[in-house]
């Protein structure tokens, strides 16, 4: 792995070259997995990060990410989404001392955002969708138009930024982690959630796990590489106990929040689990 963590401001773009050098290690020995929905995911040897040789599937169509991707993705069992959203939001209200700005990147159909301002929370959502921001909006929830690249709010505006499953939709990761952490205060804690490219299950279902290999997911990440790509965007790992924010609504939040929690930690558990949940904060 390169030591040396790049300055804030000085982020390199490796859109252009990550397919022939690594953009962590600087590898150039790299394995094409094949996927049959035609995408070609390139895996560095070195390190492990594997980034989408095929972006055209994304890049030069705009309207990739509007209403109908995230109907797709994100739309019906809203009430499953609201529940899952407000376990979220005790995992995260007890890492805090308080409620402040919150920040949802890739706000989509705004289940997270409702809960997050429910709950007394300033929460601001950006997505890169005009037709998602609208959906908010008309919801009366404070929504951007944004990328991660671009999240249009002041430096050190956020006690907590919310990026689930967004980190991998760009290629551009050094940019990506920069801007959060321009947006994030010095006291902030900012929640990354993204796919697990190094899961047992992944690993020994390969390229033919077509569901987990998606067009737009423009970089995949292991753990190790996770956490080198957040160690030189200046961001140290916060350890989070177990069930944390079981006890947040007290007796009457409990069970629901364990059997949340649960369906997360049984999988992870077993080597099923596909997803990375992390919490970083300013190093």
């Amino acid at each position: 792995m390169r030591s040396d963590p790049w300055q804030p401001g000085a982020e390199p773009l490796v859109g252009e070259t990550a397919t022939r050098q690594c953009l962590l290690c600087g590898g150039e020995c790299f394995t094409d997995l094949h996927v049959p929905n035609g995408v070609v995911m390139r895996r560095c040897e070195g390190c492990g990060l594997y980034v989408n040789a095929t972006p055209e599937h994304v890049t030069g169509n705009p309207d990739f990410y509007a209403a109908a991707y995230h109907e797709h993705h994100y739309g019906g069992s809203d009430r499953r989404k609201q529940r899952t959203s407000v376990c979220l939001m005790r995992q995260i209200e007890a890492l805090v001392s308080r409620r402040g700005r919150i920040l949802d990147i890739g706000c989509s159909l705004g289940h997270f955002l409702a809960a997050a301002a429910q709950r007394g929370w300033d929460a601001w959502g950006v997505d890169v969708s005009a037709d998602m921001v609208r959906h908010c909006q008309e919801q009366g929830l404070q929504a951007r138009s944004g990328g991660l690249g671009s999240l249009p709010f002041p430096e050190g505006y956020f006690d907590v930024i919310h990026a689930r499953h967004v980190l991998e939709h760009d290629i551009e990761v050094f940019g990506s982690l920069a801007e959060m952490r321009r947006a994030l205060a010095d006291h902030g804690l900012l929640f990354v959630v993204t796919p697990d490219a190094g899961c047992p299950k992944v690993r020994r279902r390969g390229a033919g796990y077509v569901k987990f290999w998606k067009p737009d997911h423009m970089v995949c990440f292991t753990r190790s590489t996770l956490t080198e790509a957040m160690r030189r965007a200046g961001f140290a790992e916060v350890r989070t106990p177990p069930a944390a924010g079981l006890w947040v609504d007290g007796p009457g939040g409990a069970v629901q929040h364990l059997i949340w929690w649960l369906s997360d930690a049984v999988p992870d558990a077993l080597g099923q689990g596909k997803t990375l949940r992390t919490v970083w904060r300013k190093a």
